[in-house]
Parts: C-alpha cells; structure tokens; sequence
C-alpha cells in the first residue's frame, strides 16, 4: 500500500507536480521519526537497504562511465576528470548526468 503511494508520487512528480514533490521527499522524514503514525522500525530498515544498494549502484555507474571516485557518502560525490581544461571537464560531466538520469533506476 505504501509503496503504490510512493510510486503514485514519484510518477507525478516526474510531471512537475511541486504537492507530489514535496509529498515524496518527506516520506523518508516520516518512516524515520519514532513520534510520527508510519515509522516502522522493520519497513525504515528495509527502507534504508534500498538506499544503500541503489546509493552502490550510483558509485557503480560512475565507475563504469570512466569516473574516479575522490569521496563519495549519501550527500555528494566529488569526482576527478582527468580532463585537461574546464570545458572538456563540464562536458564530460553533462555526459554523465544525462546517462545516469536516462537509467531508469535512478
């Protein structure tokens, strides 16, 4: 049940709804406050695993794409070039953007 509603407001939020955006980014908020009606120790869990591995599969698909990894957490990832000027470096980077946006697991 949770997970359709989910799903419900990733799709419209994917067509610029800012309700099913904001409804999407606070469910993590919601599952992991003790104090609110959905947390769940057991689904946060689950919740987080899903996290890890598709956090995994991200530092995978830059690897893939020719990235070196400086540092990655679950707040940002700094990566090296190995370009020799910023604009080849900026292209690049749009490169892997847009091939990491197009795979539909992230």
């Amino acid at each position: 049940m949770v997970q359709q509603i989910v799903q419900l407001w990733y799709e419209h939020m994917m067509q610029g709804s800012t309700v099913a955006e904001n409804l999407f980014g606070n469910v993590y908020r919601w599952l992991s406050t003790p104090e609110s009606k959905l947390y769940d120790p057991l689904l946060l869990e689950l919740v987080n695993q899903l996290i890890r591995r598709c956090f995994n599969k991200l530092v995978n698909e830059f690897h893939r794409l020719g990235a070196t990894i400086v540092l990655a957490s679950m707040n940002k990832i700094i990566i090296q070039t190995n370009k020799k000027s910023y604009e080849l470096s900026d292209n690049y980077m749009d490169f892997i953007i847009k091939s990491i946006k197009q795979n539909q697991a992230f």
